[in-house]
């Protein structure tokens, strides 16, 4: 991997991998604790955002989730369809969960349940 740029601090480092694609390479164990704290945040508010009452919000909310390799984003793309939906809210539920379909799949088969069901 070349170095494309550095941060100032030695925390972590950019470069670009043999593929062409960006990377961040962390050096200490706390920007990992960091990003984790960030995620958790992030998907309180994604879950707060598929109950809203504006279907665009909901919509933005899901295809957020999309993002997140985790099952409990399926359940943010779960939670929107407890409100009317409309094409694009469909459309985009459906690809979510197209998407998390791993992530779900490994969760029903442990005998997780999703949703409150």
């Amino acid at each position: 991997m070349q170095a494309a740029r550095g941060f100032g601090n030695g925390a972590a480092e950019a470069g670009i991998d043999g593929e062409g694609r960006c990377e961040l390479v962390d050096r200490e164990p706390r920007i990992d604790r960091d990003r984790e704290r960030v995620n958790e945040f992030a998907g309180a508010r994604r879950h707060n955002d598929a109950s809203d009452d504006h279907p665009r919000v909901r919509l933005q909310a899901v295809r957020a989730a999309s993002f997140f390799a985790t099952a409990e984003a399926t359940e943010v793309a779960l939670a929107a369809t407890r409100k009317p939906i409309d094409y694009y809210l469909d459309y985009t539920i459906g690809e979510t969960l197209r998407q998390l379909r791993p992530q779900w799949r490994q969760r029903i088969g442990e005998g997780g349940k999703f949703a409150g069901g």
